[in-house]
């Protein structure tokens, strides 16, 4: 039986002391046969680097590279470097990954042609502790997703796409641009949008991912977050000489997007005086008012409705969110 393709697992890490251990033995866990893991060291003064060095010792298939803080987009750049593999499957050092992410990421590429450089995979979302605080809704679109892509990030992150190193390399790897313009945060957003201007994609439509949202991580940040996304915009369109409207609709669909998380955390009036310049980019203050007030009408019809289902139609026990951990262990769940 012919050997499968490597894959080189890049995992790129800044004081994670208190995720990597979980992470790294996620990615271990896996079922495919044929994996490399390189973490790259991106200047980090806490314990991970021991975590990890204890961890290699008895796993000769990691690799660990250390280099001086340069940012999220450098680091994996490094690692892609220094990947020998056919596909680049990356992980961010907070996230975790279920037994069969690779495997069935790999099955869906080797069953397509050249022309579909990445299969992806929808992602719960954990807290801290890494239980399920949210089911995103799954989507299944494959082929030329570049206009889907550009108004809703359907991947959502970094750790949830397998990619052909040589269509990444074609394109130039992950953008430090956005770190050196003070807004990273979207850099997996932007090397996704690029790809799927040049290629196509494959959905791998089971839940294998879970991707870690708290309070410190980058992700976190609204503002910056959404500073980092009109950013992309602005690159995509430039580069790409998009229709305007196209990218007019996607920086809406942004900006209601973090508006509304910004909503939940009970910070929209702290942030108003940074966000009221991006707001002016693509609406009148009157033309804003209007629809924020159309969005609390329609989330206030929305909860009314989940909160009657909730009366009429108790979950049982058996629907409790448990930890990813735990739904690791049995098949992907659809």
């Amino acid at each position: 039986m012919a050997e499968r393709p490597l894959v080189s697992v890049v995992i790129p890490f800044y004081n994670a002391e208190n995720t990597i251990q979980e992470t790294l033995q996620s990615v271990l866990n896996q079922t495919y046969p044929n994996i490399e893991i390189i973490l790259v060291n991106d200047g980090s003064t806490d314990g991970a680097v021991k975590i990890i060095e204890h961890l290699r010792h008895s796993h000769e298939t990691i690799t660990v590279i250390t280099q001086d803080n340069a940012g999220v987009a450098a680091a994996r750049n490094t690692g892609i470097a220094a990947s020998k593999g056919e596909y680049i499957a990356p992980i961010d050092a907070d996230d975790l990954w279920h037994p069969m992410r690779v495997e069935m990421h790999v099955d869906a590429l080797e069953q397509t042609s050249p022309s579909v450089a990445v299969a992806y995979s929808p992602a719960y979302i954990l807290d801290e502790k890494g239980y399920i605080i949210h089911k995103p809704k799954k989507f299944e679109l494959s082929g030329n997703v570049f206009s889907e892509q550009l108004d809703v990030n359907f991947v959502g992150n970094g750790s949830g796409l397998t990619i052909r190193k040589d269509a990444l390399t074609k394109i130039g790897g992950y953008s430090p641009m956005l770190r050196e313009k003070g807004a990273q945060g979207c850099e997996d957003y932007m090397v996704q949008m690029m790809l799927a201007f040049h290629y196509h994609y494959v959905a791998v439509p089971y839940y294998l991912i879970g991707y870690r949202v708290y309070e410190g991580n980058m992700s976190s940040d609204e503002i910056k977050m959404l500073k980092s996304r009109f950013l992309v915009y602005d690159f995509l369109q430039s580069e790409y000489e998009l229709d305007e409207e196209q990218v007019a609709q996607g920086k809406k669909s942004a900006l209601f997007f973090h508006i509304l998380k910004l909503c939940k955390k009970h910070q929209m009036i702290k942030s108003w005086r940074e966000l009221k310049p991006i707001i002016k980019q693509i609406y009148s203050p009157a033309h804003f008012v209007c629809i924020i007030w159309k969005t609390i009408l329609y989330k206030l019809l929305k909860k009314i409705i989940e909160n009657l289902k909730t009366v009429f139609l108790p979950k049982s026990k058996e629907d409790e969110k448990l930890g990813f951990s735990d739904i690791a262990k049995q098949p992907p769940t659809t």
